[in-house]
């Protein structure tokens, strides 16, 4: 019997949300933002006033609250088996902790957390740059957000530090051109870091 795919959320690099398969478009930046808004925060409820303000802040209350209902309502047509991540009650919107979605950022934190304990240099170079690879640029880019530039840029420095200590486990190794092409990955990803 043919298994379906899981659920992918993409943050880093573009928003794209595929589902068993097939892209979810959903047409309104707001929806993304939302998305991405309580995908980095799993097990942690936004209370509907929360979201009412943040993308409504110079509206009235009940013109933010209409608003907000019909934003998750059209998240709602928009993402079928939406509840296998988010769950919606009454008054919050939350990000499941055992949501069925592979989440990039999620991934990515995973194989940098990974990389803490005392591995080998083979293994701490294949993680180091499993965690790379997974970051395919920057934290929902089309948004200029206070909240988004903040995790954007906190998301960039782990990189930074992600590729250098690949870089030096790659050179522990003696893999000395692959050590190379990452160093220059690393400079091309900011050119003031001085150990690039």
């Amino acid at each position: 019997m043919n298994q379906l795919q899981p659920a992918n959320l993409r943050l880093l690099g573009a928003f794209e949300l595929v589902h068993h398969g097939v892209q979810v478009t959903l047409g309104q930046p707001r929806l993304e933002e939302l998305i991405a808004l309580l995908a980095i925060r799993p097990g942690v409820a936004l209370k509907r006033a929360q979201i009412a303000y943040h993308f409504w802040p110079d509206s009235s209350e009940q013109q933010a609250r209409t608003n907000t209902r019909n934003l998750l309502h059209k998240l709602k047509h928009a993402w079928p088996d939406l509840d296998e991540g988010i769950t919606m009650e009454r008054d919050s919107v939350t990000w499941r902790h055992d949501a069925a979605v592979v989440v990039d950022v999620h991934r990515f934190a995973q194989l940098r957390a990974q990389v803490v304990q005392d591995y080998l240099p083979t293994e701490r170079a294949h993680l180091l740059s499993n965690a790379v690879d997974c970051y395919r640029g920057d934290f929902l880019p089309s948004s200029y957000t206070d909240w988004a530039l903040a995790v954007r840029e906190q998301l960039r420095t782990r990189y930074t530090n992600v590729l250098e200590a690949l870089v030096e486990a790659l050179l522990e190794l003696r893999q000395n051109d692959e050590a190379l092409h990452r160093a220059k990955q690393l400079r091309d990803h900011d050119p003031l870091y001085e150990s690039a």
